[in-house]
């Protein structure tokens, strides 16, 4: 009895540690499971991933490409712009080479249009001077010019009063000849203008030789014929001369 009793507690506690034992398998092979499950998510994760950098490899492959083709294409271009730079660089060698030139052109333009500039006003205030000088003798020429109006009317006048004279004595002249002719003027004054006809430039010794007048008598008779403008008759040197011929 007591082995039987013995059997059905080992089978007892047999089959409690088949049910720990299985409690446990299925712990562990929920485990397992579940690792498989994670591991299954991880390795899709993975293959996923793995296909992510398949075409990030493509797409580094694709840029790659595209850089080298870029880089290519930026060779030419740094080819091309070096070649630019070495013409430009001549270019610019020339352009500096010419400018230095037109720098010393420009100065000595400036030089040149300084002293032009000196000139000029140089020339302005001689043009301002010019421009004086001409008022001032504008100014002259018209004062000069109204005296000019005023002489030529007194000398109008003059003339007009001198032609006036001049036929006054013209006609005493003729008066005289008038006279001469008809023995009509004072024996003094008919005997020295018959002298005077012969000689009509004398001096008063002569002239009293000639005519035998006495000195007063001869230089009274003198003075009137002056006055009449027949002859000229100077006192301080006593000579005379007729004015006009005496046969007219």
């Amino acid at each position: 009895m007591s082995d039987i009793s013995d059997l059905t507690a080992s089978l007892n506690k047999m089959k409690t540690a088949m049910k720990d034992a299985l409690s446990d398998v299925n712990k562990e092979a929920n485990n397992v499971s579940s690792a498989i499950n994670t591991i299954s998510d991880l390795v899709k994760h993975f293959e996923s991933r793995v296909k992510d950098r398949g075409k990030i490899e493509d797409e580094k492959i694709k840029k790659k490409t595209q850089i080298e083709r870029e880089i290519f294409e930026l060779e030419k271009k740094k080819s091309l712009m070096e070649s630019v730079v070495t013409e430009k660089s001549s270019s610019t060698e020339q352009i500096n080479s010419k400018y230095e030139d037109l720098k010393r052109t420009l100065d000595s333009t400036k030089d040149d249009c300084t002293a032009a500039s000196k000139e000029v006003n140089e020339l302005e205030r001689s043009i301002s001077d010019k421009k004086r000088q001409a008022d001032k003798l504008r100014s002259e020429l018209q004062s000069i010019k109204k005296k000019h109006d005023s002489d030529i009317q007194s000398l109008r006048k003059s003339y007009d009063e001198a032609s006036s004279r001049l036929a006054s004595k013209d006609a005493q002249h003729k008066a005289l000849r008038l006279l001469m002719k008809e023995k009509a003027v004072s024996f003094p004054e008919l005997r020295i203008i018959e002298t005077l006809r012969e000689q009509p430039t004398t001096n008063m010794e002569n002239l009293e030789t000639r005519t035998q007048l006495k000195p007063k008598d001869l230089e009274s008779a003198v003075k009137e014929l002056a006055k009449k403008s027949v002859l000229q008759y100077d006192s301080k040197t006593r000579e005379l001369r007729v004015l006009r011929p005496l046969d007219e």
